[in-house]
């Protein structure tokens, strides 16, 4: 099995980092160039942190190359 590891130093604090990361922006960022998601109209404005676990949401496109 094959594996790639990258690392980075980021000069934020891990509350900031965290809280940009799991909004529909930081995610598509941290996919770009290869991947970007779209997001259901409803969800918009919300974060990882403030859906109820276990609750369908809606549907989402996973666009490759995009």
């Amino acid at each position: 099995m094959n594996s790639v590891e990258q690392s980075s130093v980021v000069r934020a604090a891990a509350d900031d980092v965290w809280a940009r990361a799991v909004t529909q922006t930081g995610i598509n960022d941290e996919l770009r160039p290869i991947l970007r998601m779209t997001m259901p109209p409803g969800l918009r404005g919300k974060t990882v942190g403030t859906v109820e676990v276990g609750v369908p949401l809606g549907r989402s496109w996973i666009l490759l190359g995009r």
